[in-house]
């Protein structure tokens, strides 16, 4: 079985300190974990990350859509599909105040492109972010919280 983390399962993954095999399974992620991992503020914990990262990642996969900034080698052209989960996902924090939901919006765009990756290589995305949950649930995406995750996996 193939999973793909969103960036909040290679945090929970550390902080668990899991031991967990995860040999029976696939782990795959995408260049937009890798950078919000090394955009990790806290030295120490950037490094963890890093190295959680290259330890449990069976593979980088390259996006389904080109965004900018583009990373040639890194993206394919997209069908619309990364635009229209990016859309579902913005309206879904639209009752958020204007200062979370701004936040929240900038963010989308990285969920949008793991989120087209799983989807249309039919992957189960690992994430505990509830707007991504259910967004990705409404496009027929199989997702696991983290927690759930682990318990399959053990």
């Amino acid at each position: 079985m193939k999973y793909i983390f969103d960036t909040n399962a290679f945090n929970n993954f550390l902080d668990a300190q899991d031991n967990t095999p995860l040999h029976s399974v696939s782990i795959l992620a995408t260049h937009v974990q890798l950078a919000e991992i090394k955009a990790t503020k806290d030295d120490e914990r950037r490094n963890c990350l890093l190295n959680v990262f290259s330890e449990i990642t069976d593979e980088v996969k390259k996006t389904e859509s080109m965004v900018f900034p583009l990373i040639f080698g890194a993206q394919k052209f997209g069908d619309g599909t990364y635009e229209n989960l990016l859309e579902s996902l913005n309206q879904e924090v639209s009752q958020f105040s204007t200062k979370k939901r701004l936040k929240k919006e900038n963010g989308h765009s990285n969920d949008a492109q793991i989120a087209e990756v799983a989807l249309k290589n039919k992957y189960t995305l690992v994430t505990d972010d509830n707007e991504l949950i259910k967004v990705f649930e409404n496009y027929g995406g199989k997702v696991l919280r983290y927690a759930k995750f682990i318990e399959i996996v053990t």
